[in-house]
C-alpha cells in the first residue's frame, strides 16, 4: 500500500482482493467515506479510528481473529459508518452475538453482511 498517504483527499478507496496483510497509511485519509479491503488477508485492522467520515467498510473474507479488538478500532467511525462486511472472519464464524454486538456498537448500522439491520432502503 505503498504512496497511499499523500492521498490525504482521498473519498474512495478499493483494495479487494490484493494479498494485503497489514493496513498502512490508512489514518493519511481523513476524507475516506468508502474502504473496500475484502478478500485479503488481514488479521487486525488498524488506522480506522482517525476516518470519521467513514461510512462503508468492507473487510469480509480476511483472517479478523478478535470481535472486541475489531471495535476498539472503530471508535472515530462508530457513528458514521452505516454498512460493515464482516462476514467470512475467523471471528464471525459460527459466532451467535455477532450481528446482536455489531448492532450495539454502531448506533447507525444499516446494513451488516447482506442484510438490512435498520431502515431498510
Amino acid at each position: 500500500m505503498a504512496g497511499l498517504a499523500a492521498c490525504t483527499g482521498l473519498q474512495e478507496l478499493y483494495l479487494s482482493h490484493n494479498g494485503i496483510s497489514q493496513l498502512e497509511d490508512i489514518s493519511s485519509m481523513p476524507e475516506l467515506q468508502i474502504l473496500d479491503v475484502s478478500n485479503n488477508q488481514l488479521s487486525t485492522v488498524s488506522g480506522l479510528s482517525s476516518l470519521q467520515k467513514l461510512q462503508d467498510l468492507w473487510l469480509n473474507n480476511n483472517q479478523i481473529l478478535e470481535l472486541d479488538t475489531f471495535n476498539a478500532e472503530l471508535d472515530g467511525c462508530r457513528s458514521t459508518l452505516t454498512c460493515v462486511y464482516l462476514t467470512c472472519n475467523p471471528a464471525t464464524r459460527n459466532n451467535p452475538l455477532y450481528k446482536q454486538r455489531m448492532m450495539q456498537w454502531l448506533p447507525n448500522l444499516q446494513q451488516l453482511d447482506a442484510d438490512y439491520v435498520r431502515g431498510a432502503p
